[in-house]
């Protein structure tokens, strides 16, 4: 069912993880979410808090995070944000 509305739906992303980034937010886990291409906390105690902001201010925040079982796109996801600014299509 959902092959046939990426089908006929060209302007959706054509996987099930681009689709679900589009709608529920930036990363599989649920940690973080697009906001007008800054990359922002979505839960936790730095929740709306822009992910370079708490990296600056709280870089244990990060460790810690990082030392959870996370999904590949989340770690990834991290990796990408700390080395510099997050562009997203």
């Amino acid at each position: 069912m959902l092959d046939a509305q990426l089908r006929r739906y060209r302007d959706l992303p054509s996987s099930a993880g681009d689709l679900h980034r589009l709608l529920a937010g930036a990363d599989l886990d649920g940690w973080f979410r697009d906001d007008d291409g800054r990359l922002v906390f979505a839960r936790g105690k730095h929740a709306g808090r822009p992910f370079a902001e708490v990296a600056e201010r709280h870089p244990d925040y990060v460790g810690w995070l990082l030392s959870l079982d996370l999904l590949d796109d989340t770690r990834a996801m991290i990796a990408e944000a700390a080395d510099g600014p997050r562009r997203r299509s």
